[in-house]
C-alpha cells in the first residue's frame, strides 16, 4: 500500500504594499464599526462594535472608501450576503440615487495605491478614531 502525504503550498511572502493593506483594513474597519455606535446599516439591530463587520456595497476598489463600506451585523453581512437590497435601499435614502450612481461609476476607476497613501490613510483613520474614542 502506498502511503499518501498532503502537499503542502508554498505560502507566499506578502509585499510591502499587501501588509499595508491588511494594516488599513484593520483600522478602517475599526473606524467604520466604531462610528456606527454598534447599529447595523441594514437591520439597525444594536451589537458591541467588536461584534460587527464593516460591510461592502461594492467590493473591490472601494474597499476604503467611507461611502461603500458601513457598520453591519454578522447575520446581515455574513448569512444573507451583505442584505444587498435593503443596503442599496439605505444608500439611496442617504446619499440619493446620483450618489449611488457615482458610487457604481468610482468602482469602475483603476486605484493603485502608493505604500505613502496607504501609510497616510493608517494614520488619518487612527486619528478618527482616536477622537471617537475619547468622546
Amino acid at each position: 500500500m502506498v502511503k499518501r502525504t498532503k502537499l503542502r503550498k508554498k505560502r507566499k511572502k506578502k509585499s510591502e504594499l499587501e501588509k499595508l493593506k491588511d494594516r488599513l483594513w484593520k483600522v478602517f474597519s475599526w473606524y467604520i464599526r466604531l462610528k456606527s455606535d454598534g447599529v447595523c446599516f441594514t437591520c439597525g439591530r444594536w451589537n458591541h462594535p467588536r461584534a460587527m463587520d464593516a460591510g461592502h456595497y461594492i467590493h473591490g476598489r472601494l474597499d476604503f472608501d467611507e461611502d461603500n463600506i458601513h457598520a453591519q451585523c454578522t447575520h446581515c453581512n455574513r448569512y444573507l450576503h451583505g442584505n444587498l437590497g435593503i443596503y442599496a435601499e439605505k444608500l439611496i435614502a442617504l446619499y440619493g440615487k446620483d450618489g449611488v450612481e457615482k458610487l457604481r461609476r468610482r468602482s469602475t476607476e483603476i486605484e493603485k495605491w502608493s505604500e505613502d497613501e496607504l501609510k497616510r490613510l493608517i494614520e488619518h483613520y487612527q486619528k478618527k478614531i482616536t477622537k471617537l474614542e475619547q468622546n
